[in-house]
């Protein structure tokens, strides 16, 4: 494509699968082959571990899969492209995948299905991003006051830092540390532990207890109405989160990942989603709240984010589901 195009249009750097023997397939304007990976069924299978190292150190953002490649091996990419957060484009008509809604797209006349979340294109980094920073921005100015009185009580109502930071899994599972008020006294984290068996979901990654004894008075205010959240604006102005998105869950649980619950990580976490205006720790089954987070990805669009973020305050008001 001529340098004078390529300004105005991005391409995502994408990994091409193609069968051994046969011509370089048609890629989709919007993917630019940077690697080939040529693949032999009969002889060695798809070499996954070596497809997932080509993907991670080309940054490719996308697996495309040439003619020849079989509906069984095409299935098998997919949970690999949604472990790694990228999509998945394959030849149409065909390969069913169940479960899952892929677009139609076009290379010519070829048409290709596309699997993930860049269907949107340069839309989510670029609209996105300028939301952050203008709202993030006026938040941490206007919020000034607010953030001065409550440093100010939690110093006061209990001994310890004012701010909690936390190591998360955030955008492709990479570290951040995650900034709030602190709600709980000093040492909680070491008894959560000993207090496993209140958490009322019963699974690890949603950890949450009703009436925890390491909140503190003034602590369980915040909760309450999510202000302990409120220092996250500061990651989202630094680029760590977003305003919408899946709200970031500890690395240690990703240890109990299946390959679709990978998806979440396939766009930067948020302050607020579509879980926490559906009823946020109210939901207790993981995956009910993996289901709305992959419905909010791809269905995403600049509305939505704002239909999210108009949602949020009525949710808060409504203090159901915040402990």
């Amino acid at each position: 494509m001529p340098w004078w195009r390529r300004r105005h249009r991005r391409q995502w750097p994408a990994i091409v699968v193609q069968r051994r023997g046969l011509a370089d397939p048609i890629v989709p304007a919007q993917y630019e082959a940077v690697r080939t990976h040529v693949v032999d069924e009969g002889k060695g299978g798809l070499r996954l571990r070596q497809l997932e190292r080509r993907v991670i150190t080309t940054d490719a953002r996308a697996i495309v899969v040439g003619d020849g490649v079989s509906a069984v091996a095409i299935r098998a990419l997919a949970p690999l492209a949604e472990r790694l957060g990228c999509a998945l484009v394959y030849p149409a008509p065909g390969t069913p995948m169940r479960g899952s809604r892929p677009t139609l797209i076009w290379a010519g006349d070829q048409p290709f299905f596309e699997l993930g979340s860049l269907g949107a294109g340069d839309r989510i980094p670029t609209l996105k991003r300028a939301l952050d920073i203008v709202a993030s921005t006026i938040g941490l100015v206007a919020l000034a006051p607010v953030f001065a009185l409550i440093a100010v009580v939690v110093r006061l109502d209990s001994p310890g830092p004012i701010l909690f930071a936390q190591p998360r899994a955030g955008w492709h599972g990479r570290r951040f540390r995650m900034l709030k008020f602190r709600t709980m006294r000093q040492g909680a984290d070491e008894e959560k532990i000993d207090l496993a068996h209140l958490n009322a979901s019963g699974d690890r990654r949603l950890f949450k207890i009703p009436n925890d004894p390491r909140v503190t008075r003034f602590g369980r205010f915040l909760r309450r109405w999510s202000l302990d959240e409120l220092p996250q604006v500061w990651n989202v102005l630094v680029g760590d989160m977003s305003l919408v998105g899946p709200r970031p869950f500890f690395e240690s649980d990703l240890q109990d990942y299946e390959a679709h619950h990978f998806r979440r990580l396939s766009v930067k976490p948020g302050i607020t989603g579509n879980w926490q205006v559906h009823g946020r720790s109210d939901i207790l089954d993981f995956e009910e709240v993996v289901r709305l987070d992959r419905e909010y990805i791809e269905r995403w669009s600049f509305w939505l984010d704002l239909a999210i973020l108009a949602q949020t305050l009525p949710a808060v008001m409504r203090r159901s589901g915040a402990y």
